[in-house]
């Protein structure tokens, strides 16, 4: 059982008026002196030894009046019809649109297929999947996604119980809590990233040192090689200043640091702006003004690159953490153990109340009938 207002049992407490005022008139009981009485003095005692029956009755039935009424003001709501529910809720099962993570519950997911179960990807919950096979674009889950299925029409939370299939390496920097369902079951994948660093060839070397400091070298350092004479880069915004506060950024990182960019719109393989998305064959695309994809090789440009920020270097630094993100010119993030990944998955505490009953109306009768039983009684031993 719930309660809406939960800090209106503060209120049980009034339970003690009744039971003092009881012991009070016991108290106060004497004997008055009448000359009709003196005969009966002797029964008198007898009964002012102890309690009678009416009295108890009286004083439990004011308790439980006064309990009723503060839980009547509480508002209890009851989900025992629920709970017995859950045993029988339907499975609906949602996999992360990675290869790795597919592979890894493959077994689960064929036997939940072959049991006639509900099977979607993250990114797509109107299509269900009849077989599952690796033949399909990856995308990297996002907080986003995991918000979506609450919203969904055709996962309801209140008869389905939802079972996650998802990889160890999501993101959870900028939300390190994320609320799910009561009815709900995650399963992590073991995918591992490779730890190894590499360095980018162009007309020197570019790597990061033992000093944890990017540098160009013409010294080949002792790391895979990833050769790139040129790099193709296409610049795709709406605005101008834009176009000319990034191509500003990514100069300021080949002066620097070497890279070989070359601006050249045909079969580009690095793509920046609010229209980078059309060159779907570039190997990384870096969207501007807070555009979102679920895409591996998409990434969201948090700078403004309108902003003044090209010259205080902010804008170029973020462009350079993303580089070297790609093409592993530093380590990636280690993944989260599995007790990392439980404490970041907590349980939705918000009360919907359209799932459960308020009895508040039921008790109103059962509160009307002690008290109608307790002014009864009162009346007839003048109580």
């Amino acid at each position: 059982m719930e309660l809406i207002n939960p800090n209106i049992l503060w209120g049980l407490a009034a339970i003690a008026a009744p039971i003092l005022i009881h012991f009070w008139n016991q108290k106060q009981a004497r004997n008055v002196d009448w000359a009709a009485m003196k005969w009966l003095v002797e029964t008198q005692k007898l009964k002012a030894k102890g309690f009678r029956f009416e009295d108890l009755l009286l004083l439990i039935l004011r308790i439980l009046a006064l309990i009723i009424l503060v839980l009547i003001i509480a508002k209890p709501l009851i989900d025992f019809l629920k709970e017995n529910e859950i045993t029988q809720q339907a499975k609906i099962h949602i996999l992360a649109k990675d290869i790795a993570t597919v592979n890894d519950f493959k077994f689960e997911i064929n036997e939940a297929i072959a049991k006639k179960e509900s099977v979607y990807f993250i990114d797509n919950l109107d299509q269900k999947l009849i077989e599952i096979n690796t033949d399909f674009e990856e995308k990297e889950t996002q907080l986003n996604d995991l918000q979506y299925i609450i919203k969904n029409k055709n996962v309801n939370l209140s008869k389905n119980k939802i079972i996650l299939y998802l990889s160890n390496d999501i993101d959870f920097e900028e939300n390190p809590n994320v609320y799910l369902p009561k009815s709900s079951e995650i399963n992590f994948s073991n995918i591992s990233k490779k730890n190894e660093v590499k360095a980018l060839a162009t007309n020197g070397y570019i790597y990061v040192n033992a000093e944890n400091k990017l540098i160009q070298s013409s010294v080949k350092p002792s790391k895979k090689i990833e050769d790139k004479a040129e790099l193709k880069v296409a610049i795709e915004t709406s605005d101008p200043s834009e176009n000319n506060n990034l191509k500003a950024a990514l100069e300021a990182i080949k002066e620097v640091y070497g890279f070989p960019f070359v601006f050249d719109k045909n079969n580009p393989k690095l793509a920046i702006g609010n229209g980078a998305a059309k060159y779907t064959n570039a190997d990384l695309i870096i969207l501007t003004n807070g555009l979102q994809s679920t895409s591996k090789n998409v990434v969201t440009l948090h700078e403004n690159p309108k902003s003044g920020n090209v010259f205080r270097a902010e804008l170029p630094t973020q462009i350079l953490e993303i580089l070297l993100t790609h093409y592993q010119l530093v380590s990636p993030k280690n993944n989260l153990s599995r007790q990392q990944l439980n404490g970041i998955f907590k349980e939705n505490t918000i009360t919907n109340h359209k799932d459960k009953t308020l009895i508040d109306k039921y008790l109103c009768i059962l509160f009307l009938g002690i008290v109608l039983i307790e002014r009864w009684i009162s009346l007839k031993n003048n109580k």
